[in-house]
């Protein structure tokens, strides 16, 4: 009966996420404190509640985990910040896994299917989000640079 439903032995609680730990940050985390601390305590509610299998509540709070992440502006923090966005992504994909055993195969629970399309229309929209946060913090780029002469009327500056 392994994996044929979540338990501790499923994928999902093979990572033994705590929480995400910052270990190299040069500013010692004072631009995210808050939020990795916010995000934490709701990736570990979010853990217990799909223990529970009560998925609806836990996608829930690995969106709102996720849309902590936005709060976090200073650019230097860009790579910390998409690190917090993907592991909270792994955490959801994982669930999403194991929903996906639970609605498959000879024991499959069809009341499981809703939360499954569910999660899955979810993680997209988050990964769309990630998207169109990524194109708004590039800086346009000006390829069209018009290099004009100075004019001094009645005065050309260039041979024809």
């Amino acid at each position: 009966m392994k994996n044929w439903f979540i338990g501790k032995d499923s994928d999902y609680f093979q990572d033994n996420l705590e929480g995400i730990e910052l270990e190299n940050c040069p500013r010692g985390g004072l631009s995210c404190k808050v939020q990795l601390a916010l995000m934490n305590e709701l990736l570990i509610k979010a853990r217990k509640y799909i223990e529970s299998k009560e998925y609806k509540a836990a996608f829930l709070l690995f969106t709102e985990a996720f849309n902590f992440s936005f709060d976090i502006k200073p650019i230097h923090c860009q790579n910390c910040t998409n690190l917090f966005r993907n592991t909270i992504l792994n955490s959801m994909s994982l669930a999403i896994l194991d929903l996906e055993r639970m609605t498959h195969g000879l024991f499959a629970k069809k009341k499981y299917t809703s939360y499954l399309v569910y999660a899955k229309t979810l993680i997209e929209e988050l990964k769309s989000q990630i998207e169109d946060e990524q194109k708004k913090n590039q800086a346009p780029i000006d390829n069209e640079e018009v290099k004009s002469e100075p004019v001094v009327e009645g005065f050309q500056t260039s041979p024809e």
